[in-house]
């Protein structure tokens, strides 16, 4: 069994799709499934950190419903951590009655996770980056920051920024679609971890 992260999948999202270099959002849709389906082995796992897409009933409901084929399909375990695109997310005040219909697709959804790392050292999952004072401003006029976990020294591994960079800070790792265009095997991030604490 493998675990793999990865974020911002944006199903359906025209903007994102066109950015991307997509046409339509079918074709860019058919791209990130099948660059999941291509990490995915029976029994992995796909941790995605938030942004299954733009948001709004019938969009999330597509994407919902095709991740639950790929989860079928491949015989995998998906797990959930909360975007602020996502209805079900704690940002969003009646999120919490969307809790049972994403429970149908994922195996588990939160608003961050933790996961053990190298020498059990504790490695947070979030849709956001860190929060630092000294980041000043968050480029969205300070929407979301009190969602932000602060860095108090742990790795952060995370989505959020559609940057293309995989490193965006000391101890803090990017897993989005835009960076990798496929999931991250957790063995890379242990490695990436390892070698930083050597």
């Amino acid at each position: 069994m493998t675990t793999h992260l990865t974020s911002d999948p944006h199903l359906g999202h025209l903007k994102v799709a066109l950015i991307r270099g997509f046409a339509t959002t079918d074709e860019h849709d058919e791209a990130v499934l099948d660059s999941y389906r291509a990490a995915l082995r029976k029994g992995d796992d796909l941790w995605i950190l938030g942004d299954l897409t733009a948001g709004g009933k019938a969009a999330e409901e597509r994407a919902l419903e095709l991740l639950w084929r790929l989860r079928e399909d491949m015989d995998a375990r998906l797990h959930l951590v909360n975007g602020n695109h996502d209805s079900v997310s704690g940002v969003h005040r009646n999120g919490y009655k969307r809790q049972r219909r994403f429970m149908l697709t994922f195996d588990s959804v939160q608003d961050f996770a933790r996961r053990r790392g190298p020498n059990r050292e504790p490695v947070f999952l979030s849709h956001y980056p860190y929060w630092s004072a000294k980041d000043g401003p968050h480029r969205e006029g300070g929407r979301y920051e009190q969602y932000r976990l602060s860095d108090l020294g742990q790795w952060l591994i995370h989505g959020h920024t559609h940057q293309p960079e995989f490193r965006s800070g000391p101890r803090s790792l990017h897993v989005g679609w835009d960076a990798h265009r496929k999931p991250v095997p957790w063995s890379t991030i242990e490695q990436i971890i390892e070698k930083e604490n050597a």
